[in-house]
């Protein structure tokens, strides 16, 4: 939970909740918060586009894996793991929008359009995208199996995103930093009109929206 002034303006009260978008207990952990702070907004790692899909239980069209392989690929790990974990992807955030129902919490969508994400996926290096294809196929025979416990640890989390950094810069850079600056700037928008927010978030965005709205951690 932070309060903090922002350049100087205090913007109200903000609680991050970290998840890993497969733990079954995350799903809980959302409710169980957004129905004890009871806050005037809950802001989701969601836009338009991805809301609707989880919504209706959509998966990417073969057409559009075809068109962006990369985002195709991405989408598969973590649809795996989420089966392996007894969940759905992204059943947090419907958890989370729910519970603001339950509560009259304002619900707001703060991630960046899919489209605009996918769109600049499929412009990263040749090499990169190489490098995460080959880097799946040997996944199986040379990674060490992820258990929930791994995610629920603050330092797994802190060493994949360092990992994913040094090794996919360009696609880091995308998937992660312009998203968490995007996602920072519409709960700094957002806090000028709510006097609370709830913001669920994905585990590996927190320290970025944190250093972006000048919270420490």
């Amino acid at each position: 939970m932070f309060s903090r002034l922002l350049n100087g303006e205090f913007l109200g009260k903000l609680v991050i909740v970290g998840v890993a978008h497969v733990d079954p207990r995350d799903i809980e952990l959302v409710r169980d918060i957004i129905l004890r702070e009871k806050p005037e907004a809950v802001a989701v790692e969601l836009c338009k586009t991805r809301l609707e899909a989880l919504a209706h239980r959509e998966r990417l069209s073969f057409k559009a894996l075809v068109r962006n392989p990369v985002g195709g690929i991405i989408a598969g790990i973590e649809e795996y793991y989420a089966r392996k974990f007894g969940v759905r992807p992204g059943m947090e955030m419907l958890a989370a929008i729910k519970a603001a129902g339950e509560v009259g919490s304002t619900v707001l969508l703060i991630d960046q359009p899919i489209q605009v994400t996918l769109s600049k996926i499929s412009g990263i290096p040749l090499r990169e995208k190489a490098r995460l294809f080959l880097d799946v196929v040997l996944a199986p025979f040379f990674a060490r199996k992820t258990s929930l416990q791994d995610l629920r640890n603050p330092s797994f989390i802190d060493e994949l995103v360092s990992q994913a950094r040094n090794r996919y810069p360009e696609l880091f850079r995308v998937l992660v930093v312009e998203r968490d600056f995007y996602m920072a700037s519409r709960i700094r928008e957002a806090l000028r009109y709510f006097s609370s927010i709830v913001a669920v978030v994905g585990r590996g965005h927190v320290e970025g929206i944190k250093k972006v709205l000048g919270l420490e951690r």
